[in-house]
């Protein structure tokens, strides 16, 4: 058999895959020209420019401040309803409310942490906290309603008034007391041995002594005068003589 003298292959076989290869050349370009070929391609266009804009500047939302726009004031006056501002409130709470409702119509100011009513007679101020505060004398219970009334205490009275154990605050530079409990009828009791104190009808021992008698009695359903509403005028208040200390 002839071979190539550097490669050392036949000839022949060489020749054979040339022609072969042609041959598969020729085909492929026949391939392309057939109708059967030709619907089978997939013609792909051109990618779509997009026209190039700039980006837009969105602007953030305004910023709520105040939490929340009903609570951007102190005070919502009229606007707010009280039933509303009170969903989560805790029960104790609640029943004040709507007590102080009842007695003294829709609150002037409404916010989620209290409820105002100003110049409910007799009070200067009614106030209830959502949050009470804790209070043992003369049984467990939480202060949410606080009342306040004009009053003048003098200056000898306070430290006997301070030995009082309900929650009873002066505020001499307003002339104003306030007392704090869970009942409108309690805060009466309160505010009247406190002026019985501070007009000398009573020492302070005497007058927790009633304020827990007729707590026990107000809890099992009676009334009293001391429970029911002022047994003086705020405004018109006779005070004791100073005491003669001998000086």
């Amino acid at each position: 058999m002839l071979r190539h003298r550097k490669w050392g292959f036949p000839i022949a076989s060489s020749l054979i895959k040339v022609a072969l290869i042609a041959f598969l050349i020729q085909a492929l370009g026949a391939c392309h020209r057939c109708d059967k070929c030709r619907d089978e391609v997939i013609t792909y266009a051109p990618p779509t420019i997009m026209e190039h804009r700039p980006a837009q500047t969105v602007s953030p939302p305004p910023r709520v401040t105040a939490r929340r726009t009903a609570q951007v004031a102190s005070f919502v006056e009229g606007e707010l309803n009280m039933e509303t501002a009170l969903t989560n409130w805790p029960e104790i709470s609640k029943t004040a409310a709507r007590e102080m409702a009842a007695t003294y119509g829709q609150p002037h100011g409404i916010t989620r942490h209290r409820l105002v009513w100003r110049n409910a007679e007799p009070w200067k101020e009614v106030i209830v906290h959502r949050e009470g505060t804790p209070h043992e004398f003369p049984i467990s219970h939480m202060d949410v309603l606080a009342q306040t009334i004009d009053y003048e205490v003098p200056a000898d009275r306070l430290d006997e008034l301070a030995e009082f154990d309900a929650p009873v605050v002066i505020d001499r530079d307003n002339g104003a007391l306030t007392v704090r409990c869970d009942r409108e009828a309690m805060n009466f009791l309160a505010v009247n041995l406190a002026h019985d104190i501070i007009t000398g009808h009573r020492t302070a021992d005497e007058a927790d002594e009633l304020y827990a008698e007729l707590a026990m009695e107000l809890s099992d359903g009676a009334d009293h005068e001391y429970t029911s509403g002022l047994l003086f005028q705020s405004h018109q208040v006779d005070y004791p003589e100073p005491m003669d200390t001998g000086d």
